[in-house]
C-alpha cells in the first residue's frame, strides 16, 4: 500500500474510483482481513461498500422469533460486528475510505498484527474437523474462508431439513465446545435445532444439549 506524493502547483488528474473498482476482473484472494463495526451496524456498512464498489463478504445464518403471535424468519451476521475484505482491496485509497464510513470501527487487529483469514488453509497441514477446516500453528487453529462460506450455508439451513442430518439413536462426536472430543448418543431432538445428546464422559453417562453444528457422525 503505498502512498502517491505530489508537489504543490502540479497538473493531475481525477480517477472515478468507483468506475475503476468496477472494470477490475474478479480475482481469487488469498488473505481476507477483517473488518470491525459498531454494534448493529453491519448491513449499513456492507449497503456503504457495495455502493462503492468495496467487494465484501457478511456471512449471514437464518433465524426464527415470534413476533406477534406469529414465527417470523429473520437473518443475522454469523460473526457480530464483522466484515471480511479480500487483500486485492486493501489499497490506501480504499483503506482511506471506508475506514471513514459511518458504522465502521476500524480493522481487527491484534497487537501490531491485522487479522487476517486465509482463502484457503495449506492442504500438508489441513485438519478436518466436521465440515470445518483448520490449519494447526502450534496450540492455535486458524479457520480458513472456505470453512465460513460452509457454516454459514450449514447455518443458513432451515432447522427442519437440517433435523434430519441426524436421527435418534445415533453415534456422535461432539467437535466444538468444551466437550469436544466426547463420544455420545442423540436422546431428543426439538424443533429449534437442539439435541440433546448422552454422552460417556468419564465412564458416566451425562446428557448435554448442543447444536447440530457442535456434533458429527461417528461412522466406521
Amino acid at each position: 500500500m503505498n502512498v502517491a506524493t505530489y508537489r504543490i502547483g502540479e497538473v493531475v488528474g481525477i480517477v472515478d474510483l468507483v468506475e475503476k473498482r468496477q472494470s477490475v476482473e474478479p480475482r481469487t484472494p488469498r488473505l481476507w482481513y477483517v473488518l470491525q463495526t459498531w454494534p448493529g451496524k453491519e448491513a449499513k456498512v456492507m449497503r456503504k461498500l457495495d455502493d462503492r464498489s468495496i467487494t465484501a463478504y457478511c456471512p449471514r445464518v437464518r433465524k426464527a422469533k415470534v413476533r406477534r403471535g406469529r414465527m417470523v424468519d429473520f437473518t443475522e451476521p454469523l460473526f457480530a460486528q464483522l466484515i471480511f475484505i479480500p487483500d486485492y482491496m486493501m489499497t490506501d485509497d480504499i483503506c482511506a475510505e471506508m475506514l471513514h464510513f459511518e458504522g465502521v470501527e476500524g480493522l481487527l487487529t491484534f497487537g501490531d498484527w491485522h487479522a487476517t483469514l486465509p482463502e484457503c488453509a495449506p492442504d500438508d497441514r489441513l485438519v478436518s474437523v466436521s465440515k470445518l477446516r483448520h490449519v494447526r500453528h502450534s496450540t492455535k487453529s486458524v479457520l480458513d474462508m472456505v470453512a465460513v462460506r460452509e457454516l454459514e450455508a450449514l447455518a443458513a439451513m432451515p432447522v427442519a431439513r437440517r433435523r434430519r442430518l441426524f436421527k435418534t439413536g445415533q453415534l456422535v462426536r461432539v467437535v466444538d465446545g468444551p466437550f469436544a472430543s466426547f463420544q455420545g448418543r442423540i436422546e431428543r431432538l426439538d424443533s429449534r435445532g437442539r439435541l440433546a445428546v448422552l454422552l460417556d464422559i468419564f465412564k458416566r453417562v451425562t446428557p448435554v444439549v448442543l447444536d447440530e453444528g457442535q456434533i458429527e457422525a461417528v461412522t466406521g
